[in-house]
């Protein structure tokens, strides 16, 4: 069994995170905005470093408009690695980003971005979603989703759970993050050794809204450990709107990190970290597009 098997990921590299998580008290920067397609992104980043250091940065649209989506943006590397572990809708004008560090050894720190992307004239979004408990035995899985209600659609979505690293292992990682049909959302996790935790998808619904078309595009197969893969899916003509990730050929000996799930060159762009060799991993990028 491999070593993620045993703790996903963290033991199958060698690592020890010494003590417990510190929790980060950077400030957020102040929400700033350009244009990205017909909306404005507002921005907010969180800096720090040393294992197992909790992160956490909310990006806010400003008054009179609506966040229609968000993402997050943590430059990983083979010294040291974001694990993502929550991005979410944060009220109707926000976007919270959260990730836990995982030293490999480096000396640096990492900078955590949450993007907020905005409109003025954003319909009102419910929130619906759904948890699920990870048990603690290793596996792929679960797949937790959350569904709209009769007439309405997904506007986006998202996905948190608590901080997943405990020492030299890992309670579970998130793996796929993405809209399924035109009215839910679906997280799946690969689930470690570390104890039993919980991941919960969030779906954000618009009454009569026209959810836009998905575009799709899968990275080049990669079998390097801390090489990373990007994809990015267009939505050219098209305005993009908001997005999500997969990684279909990942299992518990090889798997990405995923540090990247953003608008970006008018379409989706998704990055992940390389972790194993074999079998060969790709990422997928989603783009919600309208």
């Amino acid at each position: 069994m491999s070593a993620l098997a045993k703790g996903i990921a963290i033991g199958a590299l060698g690592l020890a995170l010494g003590g417990p998580p510190a929790l980060s008290s950077a400030p957020k920067a102040p929400g700033g905005k350009a244009p990205t397609g017909s909306a404005a992104t507002a921005v907010a980043t969180a800096t720090g470093s040393g294992p197992g250091t909790v992160l956490s940065a909310t990006a806010n649209c400003p008054r009179g408009s609506r966040a229609v989506g968000g993402g997050f943006e943590a430059p990983s590397s083979g010294q040291v690695a974001a694990v993502i572990f929550e991005s979410v809708r944060a009220r109707q004008r926000g976007w919270r980003a959260s990730a836990q560090l995982l030293d490999l050894g480096g000396s640096g720190g990492l900078t955590l971005t949450a993007l907020a992307y905005c409109e003025p004239d954003a319909p009102k979004a419910k929130r619906r979603r759904s948890t699920a408990a990870t048990g603690g035995q290793p596996q792929v899985g679960p797949t937790v989703g959350a569904s709209c209600r009769r007439g309405e659609a997904a506007l986006a979505g998202g996905f948190r759970m608590p901080p997943p690293l405990v020492s030299s292992a890992a309670k579970a990682l998130v793996f796929d993050s993405h809209r399924t049909g035109d009215h839910a959302w679906a997280t799946r996790v690969a689930t470690g050794a570390a104890g039993p935790s919980r991941v919960t998808t969030e779906v954000y619904c618009v009454r009569g809204l026209d959810p836009g078309p998905e575009r799709t595009a899968t990275s080049p197969l990669n079998a390097e450990s801390f090489e990373l893969s990007t994809a990015l899916a267009s939505c050219a003509p098209a305005a993009e709107r908001t997005g999500g990730f997969a990684q279909p050929l990942s299992g518990l000996g090889s798997f990405l990190f995923i540090t990247e799930s953003r608008r970006g060159d008018g379409g989706w762009r998704v990055t992940g970290l390389h972790s194993g060799t074999s079998p060969s991993v790709a990422v997928s990028a989603l783009a919600y597009c309208g």
